[in-house]
């Protein structure tokens, strides 16, 4: 593929796929008295910084310019797939490569009106709650099923404008509706939030929906390295170097942060006090670029999301390889000039719904971000408190990292205090 071909497919973006109109496991609508307005709900403002990925080949390494400024234009960059715009960096104002959205720094996403909505539907449906073995002690999952207030808040057109200005590239919500939107409960003392990993889809955008205010703990920890994989390695091995880690607050209910979670290793430390239990919202989001590596792990929700997952990811894949063969009707040449790149995009496009056919018949299987030892998120945990105390602490022991070694079998353990998430609940 010549680079012209190359950079043409990357800047080709298609629409969203709409929210699916029939819902998986038996789901009912919650009964609303609030409509989602986004002139009333949302108070988008800008994050004071978008920190970059650090390149894969100066891993460990703190770059001046790996805080830039919002808004990154668009098509800037999609990982190391895309070259185009450059960002501003943050101290200089000079154009810098960007490499890619890590995270942003946190900014405000609903207005307190939008904040009491959001937390209403979220008590409304709390009796639906059930748990993620060893990654969240309680959560929501798909509540955009039950609440068409939360759907409409995903597919906000100012939110998802200002989310693709963080990422330098067009973002939508993601295909697989059991992500739109889960909600996470961290009690006080009740342990780890959400323990070390990887996102088993492409971006996360994380709003904080409680009162943060004499809250201790519940910080986002980031672990700064230009390979995710390697990071979680040097967490388990207990030799990652505590500076090399970011602490991330929020500053009060309302603010969120958007990140690249499937590139990021991270994770969120046990609430010791506060006036209330931590209570944050995660919608997950997808590049608007069909061509884009698809970074959705299947196996991570075939665990998790009973009879939704088969469906929900041939979803995802169709709306793919749609928006590939768009490519091919609009932007490929006629006559012996295409023909090459007709029969690459042939290939490529029947290549992932073969693969597709295999992951949801099971016949094959893609492999987990996370580990899936029942005592890992404990000793995540206990090694997180450490941190700050001793300057060889880690955030981790070495059992303790949420991804699995390559090719070992993944076995899933119930935790003892709370049933993994039942079908009847979902």
């Amino acid at each position: 593929m010549s680079d012209i071909t190359n950079g043409v497919r990357r800047a080709h973006v298609v629409e969203a796929a709409p929210f699916a109109e029939s819902a998986p496991n038996n789901i009912k609508p919650t009964p609303e008295t609030v409509a989602f307005d986004a002139a009333r709900h949302l108070q988008l403002e800008a994050p004071a910084y978008v920190k970059m990925l650090v390149p894969s080949v100066s891993p460990g390494t703190q770059h001046e310019t790996d805080r830039v400024r919002f808004p990154v234009p668009l098509s800037a960059s999609e990982n190391q797939d895309r070259e185009g715009a450059n960002a501003q960096c943050d101290s200089t104002g000079l154009p810098v490569p960007f490499t890619g959205l890590a995270y942003s720094a946190p900014f405000r996403v609903l207005s307190d009106e939008g904040v009491e909505a959001f937390r209403r539907v979220v008590v409304d449906n709390e009796q639906f709650s059930g748990c993620v073995p060893s990654l969240v002690p309680k959560c929501i999952r798909g509540l955009g099923y039950r609440s068409k207030f939360v759907r409409d808040f995903n597919y906000s057109k100012p939110l998802l404008n200002h989310l693709s200005s963080c990422a330098g590239i067009g973002v939508g919500p993601h295909d697989m509706g059991m992500n739109l939107s889960q909600v996470n409960f961290g009690e006080i003392g009740g342990g780890v939030v959400n323990a070390w990993h990887l996102d088993s889809v492409p971006f996360v955008m994380v709003i904080l929906l409680s009162d943060h205010r004499d809250m201790e703990g519940g910080e986002l920890l980031v672990a700064r390295l230009g390979d995710p994989h390697k990071a979680l390695e040097m967490i388990r091995a207990d030799t990652i170097d505590p500076g090399m880690i970011d602490r991330v607050n929020y500053p009060g209910a309302g603010y969120a942060i958007f990140m690249q979670g499937s590139q990021i290793a991270h994770a969120v430390t046990s609430v010791t006090a506060a006036r209330e239990r931590r209570l944050t919202c995660v919608n997950s989001y997808q590049s608007l670029n069909p061509f884009s590596l698809n970074r959705t792990v299947y196996r991570t929700f075939s665990t998790m999301d009973g009879d939704a997952p088969p469906y929900e990811f041939a979803r995802h894949v169709a709306w793919r390889v749609r928006g590939q063969l768009d490519y091919l009707l609009q932007k490929v040449e006629n006559g012996s000039g295409g023909h090459g790149e007709v029969t690459e995009i042939l290939r490529d496009a029947a290549a992932e719904l073969e693969r597709a056919r295999g992951l949801v018949t099971n016949t094959i299987q893609d492999e987990r971000p996370y580990d899936t030892d029942g005592g890992a998120a404990a000793e995540a945990d206990a090694a997180i408190q450490n941190l700050g105390t001793n300057a060889r602490a880690t955030h981790a022991d070495r059992n303790a990292v949420l991804n699995a070694e390559e090719g070992a079998p993944v076995i899933v353990e119930e935790e003892e205090e709370r049933d993994p998430l039942p079908v009847s609940k979902l």
